[in-house]
């Protein structure tokens, strides 16, 4: 007998239902603000006007399409029988995607208003049960009453399909992450900063199951920032947030909770010791404490550090180191080969996840660049609440991705990609490999041709 109990948290985003909640706060701000700001009031009042008139406004049309050619469309190990899975004997697919956008970008004064929004069809040649079309925004405003305090509001959507990287049910599953930020900077004295801000995020999916499970989370924060130089600050937040998983009804057998709470320490640096060189990084403690079932608390420490280096005007590289700990529930998954025997149980409470990537950027011309993606990653399932029959799970992926970008005119931009991935483990159903093939174009449509 099988239980697939997995619930695999990613980092939550925005409920628009918060939206209707604040926005008389949001409109009082920016009347405040509107108020403070000389010169304001003249755009204010053509709306037509405001939005594309004058000689500060960016509005901005695209279109672009893209073809990928992916070899292993749902991650199958390399043993596995892709007809026995999917029906076919092909597990690969080709996929097509169109997108119209539209971007905005305004300065009124001492406000800015930025928006970005698009909508993509995407189309699968052979697995068409996944064609989908997606939508995209992210809204913001930069908002200053006086030079001592600023701050920002955004608003941001964004749909995608959930991975098969770790799923072993081939359904369409369209997952919608919503969020919203209103933060604020309070200039104290000298190079200090106070910080405040709140939060509220959601993740639904349109297929709900306990593999992915739809998620809201409401949050604040305070911290201190202080700032010798442009580009070297370091920065103390304690962030608080209150979680649920509103689709998920108490599981007293595999201890599978519906809330939580979480607190997080956060230590945030940026340096930059030459004008060709910069660091930056944060270090975060996060301790999360489940409201009925203690054995799925989770605290530990998760990083990045990044290290970029200009070596010339036309070439730069990136690095950089990342850990992060995150819940991932798991309780007695059963794993089986072709004859119906047990190769591998899966018990896990959260994943910890150490990657680190090298990424090199060439501009071979003032219109072609080409740049680089190297990456080595190692995944732990940890934290069983049940006694686990053998190891605990750990993989290791290795990917290699190169990209080749050309800008013939102002108008039009063209990319091509070619990747290629391995991953590892010692549950051999989630070894797999997979290359991936991408050529794109994307035009300006309202520019001058």
């Amino acid at each position: 007998m099988t239980s697939t109990d997995l619930i695999r948290h990613h980092s939550t985003k925005a409920s628009i239902g918060l939206h209707s909640r604040i926005l008389g706060v949001c409109l009082f701000l920016f009347s405040c603000s509107a108020l403070a700001s000389s010169g304001f009031s003249d755009a204010a009042g053509d709306p037509i006007a405001a939005v594309y008139g004058g000689k500060n406004d960016v509005v901005t049309l695209t279109a672009s399409a893209s073809l990928t050619q992916d070899s292993n469309l749902f991650r199958l190990a390399g043993n596995a029988n892709p007809a026995a899975f999917l029906g076919t004997p092909d597990k690969s697919d080709t996929i097509t995607g169109t997108t119209l956008g539209v971007g905005f970008d305004k300065t009124y004064s001492m406000q800015s208003l930025k928006l970005q929004a698009s909508i993509t069809n995407n189309r699968y040649s052979k697995f068409s049960f996944l064609n989908y079309n997606s939508t995209y925004f992210n809204g913001s405003w930069g908002w200053t009453f006086t030079p001592r305090l600023s701050g920002g509001l955004s608003l941001s959507r964004s749909q995608t399909l959930n991975n098969f990287a770790y799923v072993q049910s081939y359904v369409r599953n369209l997952n919608t992450t919503d969020n919203i930020n209103l933060d604020g900077d309070w200039w104290l004295a000298s190079r200090w900063h106070a910080l405040f801000g709140v939060s509220e995020s959601s993740s639904n999916n349109s297929a709900q199951s306990t593999l992915y499970i739809s998620s809201k989370t409401t949050g604040a924060n305070v911290g201190l920032k202080y700032e010798s130089s442009p580009g070297n600050s370091i920065t103390f937040k304690l962030n608080d947030l209150r979680g649920s998983y509103p689709g998920q009804p108490l599981d007293y057998v595999d201890l599978i909770d519906n809330s939580f709470s979480q607190r997080e320490a956060e230590l945030d640096f940026t340096w930059a010791p030459t004008g060709r060189s910069a660091f930056s990084g944060n270090l975060t403690y996060m301790k999360r404490l489940h409201d009925h079932f203690s054995q799925r608390n989770i605290s530990g420490l998760s990083g990045t550090i990044g290290y970029e280096y200009s070596i010339s005007d036309k070439s730069s590289v990136n690095f950089k180191m990342n850990r992060v700990i995150s819940p991932y529930f798991a309780t007695n998954t059963l794993y089986f080969d072709a004859n119906g025997n047990t190769v591998f149980v899966l018990n896990s409470n959260y994943l910890v996840q150490n990657d680190l990537s090298v990424q090199p950027i060439w501009a071979i011309t003032s219109k072609i660049s080409m740049r680089m993606m190297a990456d080595y990653g190692i995944e732990d399932f940890k934290g069983s609440v049940v006694p686990n029959p053998g190891p605990q799970q750990h993989d290791t992926t290795r990917s290699l991705n190169l990209q080749l970008d050309w800008v013939p005119t102002k108008n039009l931009s063209l990319s091509s990609s070619l990747g290629q991935t391995n991953r590892r483990s010692n549950n051999s159903f989630f070894t797999y490999d997979d290359t991936m093939v991408s050529v794109s174009a994307r035009l300006l449509l309202n520019g001058d041709f």
